[in-house]
């Protein structure tokens, strides 16, 4: 019997693990009884939206293992779960909507045998339709012809149309819930479109192909594409088409960059998700009739500078070293050209000795026990604009400066010099320094003393010298490392915010040429002992249809994201939401530096541009971030 028939369910609509599967019965039971009534309630009254979103939500379509991927649904429970919205009501009808949609319940119920439920929507203006078809004709691939065959019947009820099989039923509350228990189950058969087979010819071998879907899609397609289209629709439709002729094919690769590609040319829209997903099932049946070739021109390779003129004889550092250890001059066998490893044995003993847990640690402790500063390298620091990329980065910095005595240098393209020296003085003494009634007599003080301090461990390349040329900028860097040196600073840190201004001066573009630049970064880094910190800005931000808030980017969101993911040794994302500041950890080149995937949270002090450590439902933590004046715990 169906209501007896498991199926998932999950915790809230952010959730994609698999909680336990219960009886259909059991959870039409929950909607009837009114188990969320409260909080269904107070969304229905129009109160907070988010109220959604942390409602648990059913897979009334069958089972799933693991999580919710369509990869993983295992077992079809036969249901189609149908959204009708817009349900027309009578101008002159005496009818309540409530009224209204009672009889519209009713004649769903009414209109057909196979629908087991009817029962009002979560938000209270709608109608969820559960409708039965024989589960054995539903498949993974069959699914979606299936549901479209079903929402036909349904159009006259208004808006309709039906959940994937990914997507879940948010838990509702439904007191005259219809429910037919002698349902019966729809025969609803796909035909099988033939696809005609075209004969792929043989391969060039000859020739490298392309490997990486997105390098060869901004390389070869997109061009071409966006010349003959109007629209996301017909982008998206006519670029997995493309894709598909040359053997890249969704989900055998990831192609959701298509999305953000379109909505680089045309318009952010939620519907350009499922734009996608219905032409990805469509070109997943076509045929590779050619091969991605690349035919680019060799790239004549760029050497990279050297900038031994800006090092003592022996300064500079590799990944592993502390600030005040040289590079060893290693011995070579001039027999075999390797490496004599004689004169490696006391350093390596000494980082063994440091145990897993090494590196500079910040005064904010939840973030030092997940992320430490030492070596070289690219930090790879991404966001979404607006979040804080460059504030928390600035948190570092005066942290590392005052605790360490450790200098950096920033090349900033989006604020003037002015603007940022008067938010590193703010993080600095702890207080609104703008604020009318702070500037006086003994602020005044107060302020020359952090503001010498900031000036002589942080300084700004001028802009207007070097552009965005990165071989400019990356010449100024070295004098700059020369200079502290020789003057007796520490300097360790070279920010270049934001990534998306530096050019070439080549005709590379996309991910070519961030793969170039991140090479430079790299060499730069490694020779003159500093590490490179980058703010990335996301290529497109993605926005969750439910809940309407931005997803948490990561590298791959970032456009080369394939090359910043290789080449940064570590990477960061900071996030706000709800009020807070969350800072994932997304890569961490040596394990004792940090761990990889966590996720520290913060509370944002906005009048001193502070960071205050708290746990994920913003209760404080303990940490270094309230006492004012920093200056004075400067260690010497």
């Amino acid at each position: 019997m169906i209501l007896e028939k498991k199926v998932s369910w999950f915790k809230s609509t952010k959730q994609t693990e698999v909680q336990k599967a219960f009886p259909i019965s059991s959870f039409l039971e929950l909607i009837k009884n009114g188990r969320y009534k409260e909080q269904i309630d107070k969304l229905r009254s129009g109160g907070d939206k988010s109220i959604k979103t942390q409602l648990p939500t059913i897979a009334f379509q069958g089972l799933f293992e693991y999580s919710r991927k369509a990869s993983n649904f295992i077992e079809s429970s036969g249901l189609i779960i149908l959204d009708i919205d817009s349900i027309p009501n009578e101008v002159d009808s005496p009818l309540t909507i409530i009224e209204n949609l009672e009889l519209v319940k009713q004649e769903i119920m009414d209109s057909s045998d196979s629908v087991l439920a009817t029962m009002v929507s979560p938000s209270g203006n709608g109608i969820k339709v559960l409708y039965l078809v024989e589960s054995h004709l539903i498949t993974k691939d069959s699914y979606r012809a299936i549901g479209k065959e079903v929402i036909s019947q349904f159009s006259d009820y208004g808006d309709v149309d039906f959940l994937s099989i990914t997507d879940t039923l948010i838990m509702t509350y439904d007191s005259n819930i219809l429910i037919n228990e002698d349902v019966v189950a729809d025969r609803i058969i796909i035909k099988e479109v033939k696809v005609e087979q075209v004969d792929l010819p043989n391969r060039d071998a000859s020739k490298n192909l392309f490997e990486d879907a997105e390098e060869f899609f901004e390389v070869v397609l997109d061009e071409s594409i966006i010349n003959r289209v109007t629209s996301n629709f017909h982008y998206i439709q006519v670029a997995m088409f493309e894709l598909a002729k040359f053997g890249f094919k969704h989900p055998e690769n990831d192609l959701s960059f298509v999305i953000n590609y379109s909505e680089s040319h045309f318009k952010i829209s939620g519907a350009n998700t499922q734009r996608f997903k219905d032409s990805a099932i469509i070109a997943r049946d076509l045929p590779q009739t050619k091969w991605a070739y690349d035919t680019r021109a060799p790239r004549e390779e760029v050497e990279p500078i050297d900038y031994s003129q800006f090092q003592d004889e022996e300064e500079g550092m590799t990944m592993y070293d502390d600030e005040d250890t040289e590079t060893q001059d290693v011995d070579t066998n001039e027999s075999d050209g390797l490496i004599n490893y004689s004169k490696f044995y006391d350093s390596i003993v000494e980082v063994i000795k440091e145990g897993d847990r090494v590196g500079n640690e910040v005064s904010l402790k939840n973030f030092a026990d997940v992320f430490r500063f030492r070596g070289t390298g690219i930090l790879t620091t991404t966001g979404i604009p607006g979040h804080g990329k460059t504030e928390f980065i600035d948190a570092m910095l005066i942290d590392l400066a005052r605790m360490y005595n450790e200098s950096s240098l920033i090349i900033g393209f989006e604020q003037t010099p002015e603007e940022h020296l008067i938010k590193l003085a703010r993080k600095m003494i702890g207080a609104n320094i703008t604020c009318e009634t702070w500037w006086h007599e003994k602020n005044e003080g107060v302020f020359k003393d952090n503001y010498r301090f900031i000036t002589d461990k942080i300084k700004h390349v001028d802009i207007k010298d070097v552009g965005g040329n990165v071989e400019k900028i990356l010449i100024k860097s070295a004098s700059w490392v020369q200079n502290e040196r020789e003057i007796g600073n520490n300097p360790r840190y070279v920010v270049i915010d934001p990534f998306n201004m530096l050019s070439t001066g080549t005709k590379v573009s996309g991910h070519e040429k961030a793969e170039e630049i991140l090479r430079q970064l790299t060499h730069f880094s490694h020779q003159m002992g500093v590490m490179v910190i980058l703010v990335a800005h996301p290529f497109k931000m993605k926005k969750d249809e439910k809940t309407g808030e931005y997803d948490i980017p990561d590298f791959y969101s970032v456009k080369g994201s394939s090359a910043f993911f290789e080449m940064s040794y570590h990477g960061l994302t900071i996030y706000r939401i709800n009020g807070m500041v969350l800072v994932r950890i997304l890569k961490v080149k040596q394990n004792n530096l940090g761990d990889a995937g966590s996720d520290v949270w913060f509370m944002y002090d906005k009048p001193s541009g502070r960071y205050v450590p708290c746990d994920e439902e913003g209760v404080e933590l303990d940490g270094d971030h309230r006492e004012k004046n920093w200056l004075n715990k400067v260690k010497k």
